[in-house]
């Protein structure tokens, strides 16, 4: 496992965009590395439809291991496993998924933590949760500074478990956010213009939500910015 010397900048504070439509699932922003710049790049949050009925999203995470911080990737699974405690908002507050449920192959909603928008969803439910969306947050596990969750015995059966990895509309998100300098926390100074898109892979138009305190967006990439290959490393 590749390690990166600098830590991942704090989870910015930003708005959940409105579902597209009923079955979209919501996937939470995360600081990737992308080695060939080098630089941290915020990855929005986005609605994505899972690869078949009956998954949860497990997000991504970075920890403080010896030497340096070490990425471990999300997955779609029956349950959501171990994310380092980091608290992704709108149902991910550090530990499970409080932001909806599969029952019969179908999703129900909890209305507390998503948003509709002007959107008749039918299946929801009120359930209060705990975590705040509206501050920063650290980005990683461990070390004197990151969270303190240790992963259960039987969240680390789940990581080493069989599961599905990012689908490829999750991949073609990634690398499209690869491309946009604006993402880049060297520039953005960890604050992202774009923080969450209502579509995977969609960085502009309507329904875009910018993080608090974002910079403008800067000019377009050159050179090697442009390369549209994800790193995570």
């Amino acid at each position: 496992m590749e390690k990166v010397n600098l830590a991942p900048p704090p989870m910015p504070s930003y708005e959940q965009p409105a579902i597209p439509a009923q079955g979209y699932l919501w996937v939470p922003g995360f600081w990737a590395w992308r080695k060939s710049v080098p630089d941290y790049l915020w990855v929005p949050g986005t609605w994505v439809q899972p690869p078949q009925p009956g998954l949860l999203w497990t997000p991504p995470y970075w920890s403080r291991v010896e030497g340096g911080y070490a990425f471990h990737d999300g997955y779609w699974a029956t349950e959501v496993g171990f994310y380092g405690g980091i608290a992704y908002g709108y149902g991910y507050d550090g530990n499970g998924y409080q932001g909806g449920r599969w029952k019969n192959g179908t999703f129900s909603y909890n209305r507390a933590v998503n948003n509709f928008g002007s959107r008749d969803i039918p299946n929801v439910y009120n359930q209060a949760v705990t975590g705040d969306n509206s501050t920063l947050s650290v980005s990683f596990n461990g070390g004197s500074k990151g969270a303190t969750a240790r992963a259960t015995k039987h969240q680390e059966a789940l990581a080493s478990a069989g599961h599905v990895g990012a689908t490829t509309e999750q991949q073609k998100h990634f690398e499209l956010a690869a491309m946009d300098r604006s993402l880049y926390s060297k520039l953005n100074n960890s604050k992202p213009a774009v923080a969450a898109t209502p579509l995977a892979g969609v960085l502009d138009g309507a329904g875009i939500t910018h993080s608090e305190g974002a910079p403008n967006p800067s000019a377009e990439p050159s050179g090697d910015e442009k390369k549209t290959g994800f790193d995570s490393r």
